[in-house]
């Protein structure tokens, strides 16, 4: 595998989002159950001031104040402190209701004296906007939208740079002050020093004395978030190792012009320039988007092709590559993906979800992966011309094969040398009826290493060799 630098060995499954614990200072549930083991205070405490415990959504959360009236500012969970000069995190998820008022620090994580009211989240303009305020003094302000159902919010602080991020992506950013209190504790829902007329709710409110990565984030967001579905996200790299990068360059003589654009954790999508390496922070990912026919003209000429340095997962269309809204089911162009992640250091592969083929599509997509632990299901029910010839050559490691629903073929090495030395296969599924050498010469030539599983129609021969099932695999009907 070509390398951009760092460690090329760490091999995992992708990493399932978690919360973060590690610098956790303060963590508020705000459901009435946990809250009152949380805080081993009454709920009827007057501290609380005007607050009523509700299901939102299926969500159990907290509900501030009451539209026309006033909020308590005494201050709530006296335990939490974030020192002078400390980095820190704060995250809380919201719902602003349509009586919304004006004006308010529903979060203050660093309160101030009287006439100074802290540091925290505010939310303004009639709930069309948020941001990290201080008093007026400092404020840097999200772009404006509507606050719309349940919202996540969180935003960093490392002493040099503040970054906002929404519904676990990054919004935008500004200089850092210092939010150094004096001593007093946070407030939940209210204002430091005046009582203001405010309705909304909240849950799930973490303050942490480190900087969270982007990665940690997303967690957070995962914790209530709706989980999208993966057909709807864009191809992703997950970084799964230090040192990580990744980069798209022309191999092997001139290719076609390449539309892309890309997007980290960190930024907005940006117009992408060849041979660039982005580099990933372990758990970070970046995703990639354009309008393309094809990344290469044949096997023989010109092509486009992603290099990678370290481990990455990979999830999301890959079709986002040649339609940047992610609709099209349709490959258009010859060898379109050929070579396409080829040799890169992946564990997992995107979806392949075009259902309309063009010769070789998927050719050597994978070829040389030995990290890749599984393959992708392949939707399409007839395969041109070696759409999927040298697929998954050499990926060592790859023990599911994927469902490959084809059940009519062009006949020229179509399904060639598919499984070629993939030494740990244990299992592959088709829809196919019958055997024709010419569609899959040597597909399952060095594949396996002892028993599988071979799931096919009942009516499909039971032939055995390189080119059809492995000898020692036992065929199971799927009908």
């Amino acid at each position: 595998m070509e390398s951009l630098g760092g460690d090329e060995n760490q091999e995992n499954n992708a990493p399932e989002p978690i919360i973060p614990t590690s610098g956790l200072v303060f963590y508020a549930p705000l459901s009435a159950s946990a809250l009152s083991a949380e805080t081993g205070q009454s709920l009827t405490d007057e501290s609380y001031g005007e607050i009523t415990y509700v299901t939102d959504d299926n969500k159990h959360c907290a509900q501030w104040g009451q539209y026309g009236g006033t909020i308590n500012i005494d201050p709530i969970f006296p335990t939490a402190q974030i020192d002078t000069g400390k980095s820190c995190t704060a995250s809380v998820w919201v719902k602003v209701e349509p009586n919304r008022q004006d004006g308010n620090h529903f979060f203050c994580i660093a309160p101030g004296t009287s006439g100074n009211t802290g540091t925290g989240l505010f939310i303004g303009g009639n709930g069309t906007r948020w941001s990290v305020y201080s008093g007026g003094t400092y404020s840097i302000q999200a772009p404006s939208g509507s606050l719309s159902g349940w919202t996540h919010l969180c935003f960093t602080n490392d002493g040099t740079s503040i970054m906002m991020y929404e519904n676990g992506q990054y919004v935008t950013s500004g200089a850092a002050w210092d939010i150094g209190q004096d001593g007093r504790n946070p407030y939940l829902g209210e204002s430091t020093y005046s009582e203001e007329s405010w309705i909304f709710k909240m849950m799930a409110v973490r303050l942490y004395d480190r900087v969270l990565t982007s990665g940690e984030i997303q967690g957070l967001y995962s914790e209530f978030a709706p989980a999208p579905d993966e057909i709807d996200i864009p191809l992703t790299f997950v970084a799964q190792s230090s040192g990580a990068a990744v980069k798209l360059e022309e191999r092997g003589g001139t290719g076609p012009t390449v539309n892309l654009q890309y997007k980290t954790a960190n930024s907005s999508w940006t117009s992408y320039t060849e041979g660039d390496i982005i580099p990933v922070n372990e758990g970070d990912y970046v995703q990639f988007k354009g309008d393309n026919s094809t990344f290469a003209y044949d096997p023989w000429s010109g092509r486009h092709s992603f290099v990678t340095s370290g481990t990455f997962a990979l999830s999301g269309n890959v079709m986002s590559l040649l339609d940047s809204t992610l609709e099209s089911r349709t490959i258009s162009a010859e060898y379109a993906l050929y070579g396409m992640f080829g040799g890169t250091g992946i564990t997992r592969a995107p979806l392949l979800p075009a259902s309309s083929l063009y010769d070789g599509a998927y050719f050597d997509i994978f070829n040389g992966c030995s990290g890749l632990l599984s393959g992708a299901d392949l939707p399409a029910t007839y395969v041109p011309r070696a759409a999927y010839q040298n697929m998954y050559w050499g990926c060592d490691h790859m023990t599911y094969g994927g469902h490959i629903y084809g059940t009519s073929f062009y006949g020229g090495a179509d399904l060639g040398s598919m499984f070629r030395n993939c030494s740990m296969l244990s299992c592959v599924q088709v829809d196919f009826t019958q055997w024709d050498y010419d569609v899959s010469p040597d597909w399952m030539y060095g594949a396996g290493n002892g028993t599988g599983n071979f799931i096919c129609p009942s009516s499909l021969d039971d032939q055995r060799g390189d080119s059809y099932i492995p000898y020692d695999w036992t065929k199971v009907d799927n009908e």
